[in-house]
């Protein structure tokens, strides 16, 4: 015997219908670091990569890889995405798009994920930096995984 998953109300030719689930839609996210060379304007990038795989690049690795749903659930809340167009790989998550023109891409990826523990979720951290007389790097925010919820 086999059996398929579909999105389609009535099965394809040769199929049967034996029952039916209802289930969220998410999407797999991966995000990459890079280590810029001493002497760069940046020490670190990072990318958030929507898709199954991970892609493969050059000076770039997987940290960690997480799902997030597609559109909004019970409890969940939006977040937004956004890389920097000064081509520096700079990564921004808020709950809303920046409205800076001219430093954030707007073709943004968005996700909801929720904001309290829940069993079987793992907690993930943003963190944010910002331009200062001591610190010369350019703003950008990065995402760190601390552990997983129990059931």
């Amino acid at each position: 015997d086999r059996y398929m998953v579909s999105t389609e109300y009535r099965p394809a030719a040769a199929w049967l219908r034996c029952f039916r689930f209802f289930a969220y839609k998410a999407t797999k996210f991966h995000l990459l670091e890079r280590v810029w060379p001493h002497g760069s304007e940046l020490t670190t990038s990072y990318r958030l990569v929507a898709g199954h795989e991970c892609p493969v690049n050059a000076h770039w690795r997987c940290l960690f890889a997480f799902f997030a749903f597609d559109s909004c659930v019970p409890n969940a809340n939006q977040y937004t995405i956004q890389q920097s167009v000064d081509g520096y790989d700079r990564l921004r998550v808020g709950m809303t798009a920046s409205i800076r023109p001219g430093e954030w891409d707007p073709n943004d990826l968005k996700f909801y994920a929720y904001d309290v523990p829940v069993p079987g979720t793992a907690k993930f951290s943003v963190q944010y930096r910002v331009r200062d007389g001591t610190n010369m790097e350019c703003e950008q925010n990065r995402l760190s995984i601390d552990h997983a919820v129990g059931p």
